[in-house]
């Protein structure tokens, strides 16, 4: 399924939940870039797409992945920096939030602003899913009692990825520097390393007018080579 613009970009539509294959040749690609995509996908979606760039990169081509990072999500819980979501007025207007969430977002609590952002699914603000919702005193309680990966595993392993086709601006896995990085070596890569904004190891994605242009203060940057 290929749709064509008349600036010449090609776009293709690929099911990646359902794992689907890109529809390219093996060692075709010379660089892959994502931008806040995976965290909307499954984990073993996500796994299934890293390994999936590496098979259409070509040899020494680069993987360039940015995603919300976790540990700085989790920081702002933590230390009730609400400064953090900036994003609330925006999602506090009307006629902005109510297809998302229940209520504006500067009536939300912290527990529930970063749930959200972990695992849409579980969070009391979401619309319509599917999935048992956990309250602010669960929510304390869970990351206070579990390590961080475990309490983000149990929340993120609660979200429907069916409902994703319904609601694809929701969050359903979470990454942080040494997830991604290992996840990147096991998908076939050579190396993976932790990146920067605008700190590409290929110089077309330094070009910041184009790329890494998504909220850089909340985001992870990591590469990975073939």
């Amino acid at each position: 399924r290929f749709s064509a613009f008349a600036n010449g970009v090609l776009s293709i539509d690929v099911d990646l939940i359902s794992r689907e294959p890109l529809p390219m040749d093996d060692n075709t690609a010379e660089l892959v870039y994502s931008s806040h995509f995976l965290e909307h996908l499954p984990e073993e979606s996500v796994r299934h797409v890293l390994r999936e760039a590496c098979r259409v990169l070509k040899p020494g081509g680069i993987l360039r992945v940015t995603t919300p990072d976790a540990l700085l999500e989790f920081r702002a819980y933590r230390e009730r920096d609400w400064h953090f979501y900036s994003w609330r007025d925006f999602y506090s207007r009307p006629g902005n939030y109510e297809h998302l969430i229940k209520k504006p977002l500067n009536q939300a609590s912290i527990q529930q602003l970063f749930l959200y952002r972990m695992a849409s699914h579980v969070s009391t603000l979401h619309v319509a899913s599917t999935t048992e919702r956990l309250d602010d005193a669960q929510v304390d309680e869970l990351f206070a009692t579990l390590p961080l990966c475990d309490a983000l595993d149990y929340c993120t392993h609660r979200c429907d990825p069916l409902l994703q086709y319904h609601y694809p601006s929701n969050h359903i896995s979470w990454w942080s520097p040494e997830k991604m990085i290992q996840a990147m070596l096991g998908a076939g890569f050579r190396e993976a390393f932790r990146s920067g904004f605008g700190q590409s190891f290929a110089p077309p994605m330094r070009n910041i007018r184009l790329f890494d242009k998504m909220i850089p203060s909340v985001s992870l940057y990591v590469e990975a080579k073939k």
